[in-house]
């Protein structure tokens, strides 16, 4: 079974100044896509709390280790300005032109496509300096995904 690990930060400022924990869930993950075509891999993230969230300090991917030295796992950070609405579903593609073909919509993000419309996840070289795709392997990937925040 392959594993999503979710790193979030500790508090969210919430009504009236009380603290409250981060409410950013990896909701679905797809890690073998219709003819085992890892561009068409997917990772959907739902706000289950009751503000909006800044993403643009978040990292989602597949190297679970930090300095991992694999080329087939990364990970990749949300852009500046990036955030979810509570209640909100967003999903990260590794190409959303792949994902549109199948699912007939646009995700929100994508790591390895080249769709100028839809928002692009940066590599994060601090966590993983040579990892360049998000690949997770279409079936039992070793190791963990991460989510850091």
């Amino acid at each position: 079974m392959k594993v999503v690990w979710i790193v979030l930060p500790a508090v969210v400022t919430g009504f009236m100044g009380h603290q409250t924990h981060a409410a950013v869930k990896i909701s679905e993950v797809l890690f073998n896509e219709v003819s085992s075509d890892v561009g068409g891999e997917w990772i959907e993230i739902y706000n289950t709390g009751s503000t909006t969230i800044d993403l643009s300090s978040y990292k989602i991917g597949d190297e679970e280790t930090s300095g991992g030295t694999s080329t087939t796992e990364s990970m990749w950070q949300f852009p500046a300005g990036a955030s979810i609405a509570p209640g909100e579903v967003q999903i990260i593609a590794n190409n959303a032109d792949r994902f549109n073909t199948v699912y007939g919509f646009l995700p929100t993000y994508e790591t390895n496509g080249t769709n100028t419309s839809v928002p692009n996840l940066t590599i994060y070289s601090t966590w993983d300096s040579d990892g360049t795709t998000l690949n997770m392997a279409n079936g039992n990937d070793q190791g963990a995904d991460s989510w850091t925040g």
